[in-house]
């Protein structure tokens, strides 16, 4: 990593985003390629405080304290919870900062500086390579300070248009409290002990075009939209945004939803530690990658990280906008709604064929009636789709049950936390759908072929009589 130290903040125009996780993810993968600190800056709601709560000892200052106390930051340790990767809670578990007091530092003019120094302090006795702040969601001061030292902020929004336009309300609050933090910011340098080298070119009065670069994520991304049409969307609303921040023109990345990832989250954070390959592991890893642009030789270090050094891999990680999960379990109803389909006609058919039979009787009237040209046509064109369909079925149910297995024994061997009888009695239920699931495209397909060849062969007359 550079020596320079990266600052991302992850903010969001209302809560319930999935920021958090996201940015606790985030900070994982950046732990890959440099020394990272994840800060809960969400005073009010400590969702990252919550998430890392079982591995925070009780005398654990917060950022609160950092930022509300004395100039004195040696109290502040960030605790490590991953390798390479540290965390620094919102509020200190022991002594939490009381509301009023919150209220009044959230309001300082002067946190923009304070929250330099402490950024600062950390970096330099740390020696840490990137630093992520995880803010509050929606109208906030301490995220509007945040982003005012950040090389980089990364908007988390959803695809709809509420929450788009709180979005695009936190943006014009921040153009908004800029120049009060920039004011208040400079006239504290002047001439303040808080004055630190780690941030010394933003401390020189620069214009307002120098403040980081706003980035936007779309997260939870449902299954119906293709990747051109929301990225033609987005890019034109971005377009049209009339302030005068420094925005990425499209973006970032679109995050599907992945809903067996999403469900463990409570229980562990680092989600993209135990499913790589997942789709949301990867988006991430490409947004990791685009903001930081490690060193091709620490990209090399985490196997998943080697193949976004190909460019058409890249882009084809940024096009994906449905999740393998969300894929299969499409193909899975889209089988079993053609075969019912595909069954009555089937139904029809054979009625049909029956009536014709007792209408034109035949010496060999039986087997006639099962090497008749015409039922073989229909053979073939029923097998066809039908075969085509619950294959895709099939494998889809094989790739969801053992990527969900997968990733469900290796959150059991990462937490280490006990079984009852429930979770033992739902691993093994995973384990023999997955065995289940992988066995039956070995029937289904010779199958499938055998009557597709047979219908063909009776249709052609092939058979002898």
């Amino acid at each position: 990593m550079s020596v320079n130290p990266l600052v991302i903040s992850f903010v969001s125009g209302k809560g319930g985003v999935g920021k958090t996780s996201l940015a606790a993810n985030f900070a994982w993968l950046c732990g890959r390629v440099g020394k990272t600190v994840l800060i809960d800056l969400d005073f009010q709601n400590q969702g990252a405080t919550g998430l890392f709560l079982a591995l925070l000892p009780t005398d654990a200052c917060g950022a609160s304290d950092a930022l509300a106390g004395p100039n004195d930051f040696s109290r502040c340790e960030p605790i490590r919870v991953e390798e390479n990767v540290f965390f620094i809670p919102a509020i200190p578990l022991h002594n939490p900062l009381e509301y009023s007091k919150m209220a009044d530092l959230m309001r300082d003019p002067a946190l923009v500086v304070r929250l330099r120094a402490f950024l600062n302090y950390l970096q330099s006795r740390f020696l840490f390579d990137i630093l992520i702040l995880d803010c509050h969601g929606g109208l906030d001061y301490v995220s509007v300070a945040a982003h005012a030292l950040s090389d980089e902020t990364v908007v988390v929004t959803e695809a709809d248009t509420v929450t788009f336009n709180g979005t695009l309300e936190l943006l014009d609050f921040y153009s908004a409290q800029r120049s009060s933090l920039e004011t208040a910011a400079i006239g504290a340098v002047a001439g303040s002990v808080l004055e630190t080298p780690m941030f010394e070119a933003r401390q020189r009065a620069e214009p307002p075009e120098s403040t980081g670069r706003i980035s936007f994520v779309v997260n939870r991304l449902p299954s119906k939209y293709r990747f051109r049409d929301v990225d033609s969307t987005y890019t034109r609303l971005i377009a049209n945004y009339g302030g005068d921040l420094r925005l990425r023109p499209s973006v970032l990345s679109f995050i599907p939803e992945e809903n067996f990832l999403a469900e463990s989250f409570g229980e562990y954070p680092f989600c993209v530690k135990l499913a790589p390959t997942s789709v949301v592991a990867r988006k991430l890893q490409l947004m990791m990658t685009d903001l930081i642009v490690p060193d091709p030789s620490t990209m090399r270090s985490y196997r998943p990280l080697r193949r976004l050094r190909s460019k058409r891999y890249r882009s084809k990680v940024r096009e994906i906008v449905v999740s393998a999960e969300s894929r299969n379990t499409k193909n899975i109803i889209y089988a079993f709604g053609w075969l019912w389909t595909l069954f009555s006609a089937a139904m029809v058919a054979l009625i049909c064929f029956s009536f014709w039979g007792v209408a034109h009787p035949h010496p060999d009237g039986f087997l006639d009636f099962f090497l008749n040209p015409l039922l073989g046509v229909f053979i073939v064109l029923f097998f066809l789709p039908f075969g085509y369909y619950c294959v895709r079925a099939q494998f889809g149910l094989m790739f969801y049950y053992n990527s969900v297995y997968r990733f469900r024994r290796a959150l059991i061997r990462t937490t280490g936390s006990p079984l009852n009888l429930w979770q033992k009695l739902s691993l093994v239920r995973l384990w023999l759908l997955r065995l289940g699931s992988a066995i039956g495209p070995l029937f289904l397909l010779p199958m499938t072929l055998i009557y597709i060849v047979g219908g063909a062969l009776i249709a052609l007359r092939f058979v002898p009589l």
